[in-house]
């Protein structure tokens, strides 16, 4: 039996590896490499990960930094939503406010995109915004 856990980061584009990691420890939270990965994304670069990396102390980190992030909400995130950016019958583009309590908050809007497909409502995505756009919380 395996035990541990790898990862890694590839350039779409280029199809080459740009960081791995590679440990017998099989418990090792994600967030334990978190800024090991930032430090290996290149400036401008779009992130995609999994829930295991969900944190509104890492969605500023990647934000303040000039990279993107891409993953799926939380169940029972507090968010408030600032503008709607469009509307269809299956789905919803909003930029909307994480986090209800003010020392547990970010202070970068995201936008959400959230659909209904298959009888499946809620299937929300956390993108970040290009840097300038949106306001920022004081």
């Amino acid at each position: 039996m395996l035990a541990g856990k790898i990862m890694g980061m590839v350039d779409a584009f280029g199809h080459y590896p740009l960081w791995q990691l590679d440990t017998e420890d099989a418990a090792a939270h994600d967030k334990r490499v978190a800024a090991e990965i930032l430090a290996a994304l290149p400036v401008g670069a779009l992130w995609v990960c999994d829930l295991g990396f969900f944190s509104f102390r890492w969605f500023e980190d990647v934000t303040a930094s000039n990279r993107s992030f891409g993953t799926r909400m939380r169940e029972k995130t507090a968010y408030r939503t600032v503008q709607e950016r469009s509307r269809g019958w299956y789905y919803r583009d909003e930029l909307i406010e994480v986090g209800k309590y003010r020392s547990n908050q970010c202070r970068h809007p995201v936008r959400m995109v959230a659909g209904a497909h298959l009888g499946r409502d809620g299937l929300s995505r956390l993108l970040s915004l290009p840097p300038g756009e949106g306001t920022r919380r004081g």
